[in-house]
């Protein structure tokens, strides 16, 4: 079995470069990730669309097609959360998985993006309501609404707009 000691410095290498984006997998909400598991994301989304085949690119751009846009989207979303957020995490415990967690201010952000239109978001409303997350957003194929939950759901398109959506970082008061 491969592992660090034959991909480390490969991997160290592109993330280094600024090729890659490296967001580490945790399973606890107060702690980063061992480095064990991690996900890759390429810091550039256009290269990233131009590897895919002149096929899957048409398909991604018509809606009847069974191809999702989220890679694509995910990817260009993990290229924000690493520009604008304090930090970058991906949740992951038995079956609960969010995309990323990050920090905004002293409020620990739950960010899940999906290219269905179902309101449900179940990981990140069982972490809004344990109290693990202050605040949880999702991106969808759905118009701007808070869900009775507490989760934000944002239109897919927004998730470029992800220093917006997140508001100004809080300052403390030095008074």
């Amino acid at each position: 079995s491969y592992g660090a000691r034959e991909y480390g410095p490969a991997i160290r290498w592109l993330t280094d470069a600024g090729f890659c984006i490296r967001c580490d997998v945790t399973d606890d909400t107060s702690t980063y990730g061992s480095g064990d598991l991690f996900k890759l994301y390429i810091a550039d989304s256009g290269v990233m669309n131009s590897m895919y085949p002149r096929s899957a690119m048409r398909d991604i751009l018509d809606p009847s097609s069974p191809v999702s846009e989220t890679p694509g989207a995910e990817n260009m979303l993990a290229c924000m959360v690493a520009r604008f957020g304090d930090g970058m995490l991906r949740y992951r415990r038995r079956s609960t998985e969010v995309d990323f967690l990050t920090y905004r201010g002293n409020d620990l952000v739950g960010i899940d993006i999906r290219s269905g239109n179902n309101p449900k978001s179940k990981a990140l409303e069982t972490l809004l309501s344990a109290g693990k997350i202050d605040r949880a957003v999702r991106f969808w194929d759905g118009n701007l609404s808070i869900g009775s939950n507490g989760v934000e759901r944002y239109p897919l398109f927004t998730a470029g707009l992800l220093d917006t959506v997140l508001g100004p970082v809080p300052v403390a008061d030095s008074r």
